[in-house]
């Protein structure tokens, strides 16, 4: 299988042959600078440099250096992410040193460890970044004297160590893995040939160069003849990320997924992406909603590049190209097919091979990953097993091959967790804490909060210490993804028998401190300042019923939080109803914060309203609000209280779950006892089917209102001959013929939808809404309910009759007609009847 198996077909580029393996890597950027001596090589966010200059630049630093260092000597580089990070390191390959990249963002003390470790004499860097220690001889670039020519003649050879990466270490101390200039320009090779790199592309480099997933971006370009495009996303953030990829007219996007997804969220589907041919995503778990995405924001022509790799491989070892018309029947995408020269296996504790199907921990053979870890060979040969020329590295990461071939990544064997696309050994973590003055005992773990992998700290101690001098004492030795979310003191961490941490009893601790957290953060709430708080107050309770109070509190993101689009608009509608008031659309995005809610609220000319007794609550629709639905309940919160439930993220949810007593019991919470008894219950389409199916087994003995506007009771096949041309119509031009004949199927026929249930469940084809709205549809079994029902029934409707259904699962049935079809049922002239009724009633 070659490099660019299903990828690009049509990219002219030069192929990267394995001669040039022979080489160092100096010596093919000098023939690159040559060719392309005039053509911009790199642009940061202040200059641009050409092949020429970037070449020069490397010469003068390297001419530096020269006279002062032995061959083979670790040269560090404390730069910003900028133009000539990447000259120094040239300079330092040229010399047949290796570089140790230093992140200058990082904390002072992780620096000294590596610089202790590594061996550092000589650093790279500026004169107005702070300087480690006196010790130490620094070479400052900016006050070299630029240079139109000078004599150099490189010393290097391609098995000259190229550099040292710094990574998370299980004793507290970060590993470096080190590589040679040969396996750094396979790298190279494998990059080049499978994405088809020219002189043409424009590659973004997002990443700090200390990070593994640099070198691609940085050599990929370089050695190509293409121009690299740095943009510290620490500094600008991810706002003006859109328009930076338009206005340099990058060909190559390359990013962790969670970068990905949070910025194109950020946009709007007016930005002209046309100029990316290629998104590259690598470093942490992809969903299917990226694939979406991708499908969404993106040409036709335009690929998704995913697989994955690690530090001590040197590169990729799984990949594989995803097109717009790729079908992928799984929530999380594989990460690819195997690659030459990088022999990956899946063995048991045994280290016997599984068979294809079962899971097995990732080792990975070949000449080209790395050489071991820099001063620990006792580590290194605990991780490397050597047979000649042949490495291999047991990954610790546990993956299955499915019945495509495509590897499935299937979590940690060992401590080490992806924190934001990091990889973090949970124990450094852990070690840092130990070494508080205060600490005896910690425990460290990760866990789910707000959709997002995070890292919890258990810890036990002399004296209090308070979790936010705790996180600042943190943050002087370890960088921000490796601080722990929550630091909770605690006076005992359970053991196991064996002595070891009980991370289940653990982790079920700390979910039932979050829940007691936010009952106390409710209580001091409500002493606040009565008239602003009363706004406020108001704001977080509509909140929480979506998302945690803590998200609220910390000013999060609605999509960090763990928002969706979905309840977004019930969110929306629900604060609309709550105010009396109508408030703007563009809200409704996953960047929207509490704070920036609350604002906008301050400066609106809000009338205080009285809270009416009756409590309607409103069950929307499964597949989501119209714009009708949110005027109708806005004016409808003048004379009841509203509260729209919300339903379980469907789509997230393993199949099993996707039942009605799981959803009856999601509901359940969101009952108020408090409006008890004057509460009522009014649905709309969909939504109807589980109000039945909710209040048939709810403990609640009477209700002053039911209403069911247009709504479904159950699924009724109807004769294939009724409404027939209609259906047709309606059949195509809704499109999607495949979910739908899909759809058919299984409503008619009882042996193919248990042959789908069988594909739901091992995960082999992945439903969408109405898939799973059909579903419950399919599975509901319509429910008494002991009161009259109150039943709005458009003149023209899908579920034909309807009304005439709910007489037996009600006491009495009370029908209003409304005018026209469906899709207008609460049109204004509509939303008047229904309002007058319930006002009548009322």
């Amino acid at each position: 299988m070659t490099l660019d198996f299903q990828g690009p077909t049509t990219t002219a580029f030069q192929y990267f042959e394995y001669e040039r393996l022979q080489r160092p890597v100096f010596s093919l950027f000098t023939d690159i600078a040559r060719k392309y001596a005039d053509n911009i090589a790199i642009k940061d966010d202040i200059r641009q440099l050409t092949y020429r200059e970037v070449h020069l630049w490397a010469v003068r630093v390297a001419v530096e250096l020269k006279s002062s260092i032995t061959k083979g000597e670790p040269i560090g580089i404390a730069l910003r992410n900028d133009a000539f990070f990447p000259a120094a390191m040239l300079a330092s390959l040229a010399l047949g040193c290796p570089y140790v990249p230093l992140d200058i963002s990082l904390p002072l003390a992780r620096n000294e460890l590596i610089i202790a470790h590594s061996g550092l004499k000589k650093i790279i860097t500026m004169s107005d970044i702070p300087p480690f220690s006196k010790e130490l001889e620094y070479i400052f670039i900016d006050s070299l004297a630029p240079i139109v020519k000078q004599l150099f003649e490189p010393e290097a050879t391609c098995d000259d160590i190229a550099y040292i990466n710094y990574t998370s270490g299980s004793t507290g101390i970060p590993k470096g893995v080190f590589q040679n200039q040969r396996n750094l320009l396979h790298d190279v090779m494998q990059y080049t040939n499978s994405i088809h790199l020219s002189a043409r592309d424009r590659l973004t480099l997002f990443y700090s160069p200390s990070v593994s997933g640099a070198i691609r971006d940085i050599f990929g370009s370089l050695l190509n003849g293409a121009t690299l495009y740095i943009k510290n996303l620490k500094d600008t953030g991810l706002y003006d990320l859109a328009a930076f990829i338009v206005r340099e007219k990058i060909t190559i996007y390359h990013s962790i997924p969670n970068i990905f997804r949070t910025f194109l969220q950020l946009s709007n589907n007016a930005v002209d992406f046309s100029s990316v041919r290629l998104i590259y995503l690598a470093g942490d778990r992809i969903f299917n909603t990226d694939v979406d995405l991708y499908r969404q924001f993106f040409s036709k022509g335009c690929l998704l590049y995913v697989g994955i790799g690690a530090t001590e491989i040197a590169t990729i070892y799984r990949q594989w190209f995803i097109r717009q018309d790729t079908i992928i029947s799984q929530e999380r995408i594989p990460l690819g097919y195997s690659v030459p020269d990088r022999v990956m296996a899946l063995v048991n504790q045994h280290d016997e091979s599984v068979p294809q199907g079962e899971i097995g921990e990732i080792i990975v053979s070949s000449p080209y990953i790395s050489l071991g870890y820099w001063n620990n060979p006792q580590q290194t040969r605990q991780a490397f097993l050597s047979d000649g020329d042949i490495r291999t590295f047991r990954t610790g990461d546990l993956g299955r091959i499915n019945a495509d071939g495509l590897l499935e990544f299937m979590g940690r064997k060992d401590n080490q967790v992806k924190i934001n696309g990091h990889r973090v050994e949970l124990s450094e973590v852990e070690g840092t804490l130990m070494n508080h003055p205060f600490i005896l005992r910690c425990a460290i773990f990760s866990d789910r909060i707000n959709a997002s992998d995070s890292l919890i700290a258990f810890f036990m101690a002399d004296i209090q210490v308070e979790e936010p001098a705790l996180k600042e004492w943190l943050s002087e030795y370890l960088p921000a993804y490796m601080i722990p979310q929550r630091c909770i003191q605690t006076n005992e961490i359970p053991l196991l028998h064996n002595f070891k941490n009980d991370y289940i009893l653990l982790k079920k601790r700390f979910h039932e401190y979050i829940l007691k957290e936010q009952i106390q953060q409710e209580t001091v709430h409500q002493n606040a300042d009565e008239k602003e708080s009363k706004l406020s107050n108001m704001l977080r309770k509509t909140w929480i019923e979506f998302l945690d109070g803590k998200s609220f509190d910390e000013n999060i993101s609605w999509k960090n939080a763990g928002g969706n689009s979905l309840n977004a608009v019930n969110f929306l509608v629900q604060l609309e109803a709550a105010l009396g008031t109508t408030l703007p659309v563009d809200w409704l995005h996953g960047g929207m914060k509490p704070q920036e809610i609350y604002a906008y609220l301050r400066e609106l000319t809000l009338e205080d309203k009285t809270v009416p007794d009756k409590v309607i609550y409103f069950f929307p629709p499964l597949l989501g609000f119209t714009e009708n639905a949110g005027a109708f309940l806005r004016g409808l919160s003048a004379h009841c209280t509203i509260r729209i439930i919300n339903y379980p993220d469907l789509d997230n949810m393993p199949f099993e779950e996707r039942n009605w007593e799981f959803i009856r019991s999601f509901i359940a919470r969101q009952i108020s006892d408090d409006s008890y008894p004057n509460v009522g219950f009014l649905s709309n389409c969909s939504g109807a089917m589980v109000m039945n199916n909710f209040l048939g087994h709810s403990p609640l003995s009477s209700y002053w209102f039911v209403g069911v506007i247009d709504g479904q009771l159950y699924y009724k096949k109807n004769e294939l001959t009724f409404n027939f041309k209609q259906r047709a119509i309606d059949f195509l031009k809704k499109g999607n013929f495949i979910s739908r004949a899909n759809m058919f199927l299984i409503t008619n026929l009882p042996v193919y939808q248990k042959s789908m249930d069988v594909l739901y469940k091992r995960k082999w084809v992945r439903m969408g809404k109405k898939e799973i709205m059909r579903y419950l549809t399919i599975n509901h079994t319509p429910s008494y309910i002991d009161s009259d029902v109150w039943y709005f029934e458009c003149e023209i409707s899908p579920y034909h009759k309807s009304s005439e259904r709910w007489k037996a699962h009600c006491k009495n049935i009370h029908k209003v007609t409304l005018e026209g079809d469906h899709q207008f049922m609460l049109a204004p002239y509509n939303a008047k009847i229904v309002q007058d009724h319930i006002m009548a009633i009322c």
